[in-house]
């Protein structure tokens, strides 16, 4: 199987990305009643409860949409056979940005209703972002070195 190109496993992965962006919106849109359902699961009554997970989620949601998008861009490139270009590490760039600010409201929700499961997820969007931020200087370093070999006769 190829991984790159026409018809491979990234390109593959791009038609993923794009359904799960669909799915990202669909989730947006049904938000209340996702919290509705999981709270009266959980059994956990109150109105407290619901309005920080909203505050919580929809700005998570939304930068988790963004983050998708960057990806489905970063996957043209390697459908494309082109990875090694500076709008993939601007996209790394953006992705940390974007797992960052997710992370702070992921604090949030430590300081307001903490759960094992929301220190393990804020620990995980850390090494995201941290890994996204490094994978961007490499991508930085072999765009630089591109380059130059283009140069080269």
């Amino acid at each position: 199987m190829k991984y790159i190109g026409k018809n491979s496993l990234s390109d593959i992965l791009r038609v993923v990305l794009i359904i799960m962006m669909a799915l990202t919106v669909v989730v947006v849109v049904l938000l209340p009643f996702v919290v509705d359902q999981y709270l009266s699961f959980i059994g956990v009554a109150g109105r407290r409860v619901k309005t920080i997970l909203l505050i919580m989620l929809y700005p998570c949601s939304v930068l988790a949409f963004f983050v998708e998008n960057e990806l489905r861009r970063m996957f043209k490139t390697l459908k494309d056979r082109n990875p090694f270009v500076i709008e993939n590490v601007k996209s790394l760039k953006r992705i940390g940005i974007f797992l960052f600010g997710m992370i702070a409201f992921f604090i949030f929700k430590i300081v307001t209703i903490n759960s094992i499961m929301t220190m393990v997820g804020a620990a995980v969007f850390l090494l995201g972002a941290l890994f996204c931020l490094v994978l961007a200087d490499v991508f930085q370093q072999a765009v630089v070195y591109k380059e130059e070999n283009d140069l080269t006769i």
